[in-house]
């Protein structure tokens, strides 16, 4: 069997426990999004060999790496892994060249082979002219991409990333994001990228498992976990609409469709991602008037109750959820199949780079 298969129970003192399933296809990106202190790092650790299990079991193309029961337990050095963490670990002594040649070397390639190899991965992650350079010579964003060339230039059996984003500006993150996903398109061995923050795991990844609290909350395509949030978690930070477009002084088309909206900054041009929170888009029986200056005629795909939040689908000319009161759902007599005009004020659409 090809692909990761990995059942991790973990124990960490008497007040938290990890007790997660969860399943990678060779060449699948998976993401496990969740808040600061959910688990995430844990499950990194033991994949990685760093933290033993208490129970469960990983199978990585059909060989046992860790079972507590069987009590096999395979060492770090010897799973052929491939990992960039959030601090990217750099080797301090090493130049650029050399941290890179570290990942073909540990697989027992000699020193002029693995060097080579390393320039590739030089020239592909735009690094050239820093080969001699020592991490603490770098900026965030070249030492990020020295921490995922060395991880892939490994040819790894599995690419783990653990936040590998997260210490970087926006301008940089957006930049490099576009380039790991490049990248991961091109690695064949199932990946596994952890991280908190919803546009990462949504653009990045294949299938995104949510972690809340050392379990397993939800799990699916990044449509279907936007759409359908089992939590008040994922409503949150999942639910937010995202659309790609091109943006010209504010004006946003969107992808595959003839809509577009008005966003008041005007300092984007070109490719961009667009961020609309449910909770932003504003519902009315009439066409509104006033300050919104995005309005449309949509239809009510389905609704949805979560906790003290009402979760409205909307379709065409564009697909998005939008949050609102039970109070006011009643109000307005929602169901599937009603037209309502939907609002959206200009200040409350964020746009980046694509």
């Amino acid at each position: 069997m090809s692909g990761l298969s990995a059942r991790v129970i973990v124990q960490r003192g008497d007040e938290f426990s990890l007790d997660v399933e969860i399943q990678i296809e060779a060449g699948q990106t998976v993401a496990l999004l969740g808040p600061n202190g959910a688990g995430k790092s844990t499950l990194v650790g033991a994949l990685a060999g760093l933290i033993p299990l208490d129970s469960g079991r990983i199978v990585l193309n059909g060989t046992v790496l860790d079972d507590a029961q069987a009590d096999v337990f395979v060492p770090p050095e010897k799973r052929r892994l491939g990992i960039v963490f959030q601090d990217y670990l750099l080797f301090d002594h090493m130049n650029v060249l050399d941290n890179i040649a570290f990942g073909p070397i540990s697989r027992g390639a000699d020193r002029s082979t693995a060097r080579m190899s390393a320039q590739r991965w030089v020239d592909d992650l735009d690094l050239a002219g820093f080969e001699d350079r020592k991490p603490p010579e770098l900026s965030g964003g070249q030492a990020q991409r020295v921490a995922m060339a060395r991880a892939l230039a490994a040819e790894p059996a599995l690419l783990l990333l653990d936040e590998p984003l997260a210490a970087l500006d926006a301008t940089t993150h957006v930049r490099l994001r576009r380039m790991l996903g490049e990248h991961l398109a091109e690695c064949h061995a199932p990946r596994l990228l952890i991280t908190h923050e919803p546009t990462d795991a949504f653009l990045l990844a294949d299938h995104v498992y949510i972690v809340e609290g050392g379990r397993i909350t939800q799990a699916g395509d990044p449509d279907q976990i936007r759409r359908h949030p089992a939590t008040p978690y994922v409503a949150d930070v999942a639910g937010t609409n995202l659309f790609a477009g091109v943006s010209e002084r504010g004006t946003i088309a969107i992808d595959g469709t003839r809509f577009t909206l008005h966003a008041a900054d005007t300092s984007v041009s070109g490719a961009v991602l667009v961020t609309v929170h449910p909770r932003a888009v504003a519902l009315h029986p009439t066409e509104p008037h006033g300050s919104p200056r995005n309005t449309w005629l949509a239809t009510v795909d389905g609704v949805e109750q979560l906790g003290d939040t009402t979760r409205v689908l909307l379709d065409g000319p564009i697909r998005l959820a939008a949050d609102i009161t039970p109070n006011a759902a009643e109000a307005l007599g929602l169901r599937p199949g009603l037209d309502i005009w939907a609002a959206v004020k200009a200040t409350e659409i964020s746009i980046s780079a694509a």
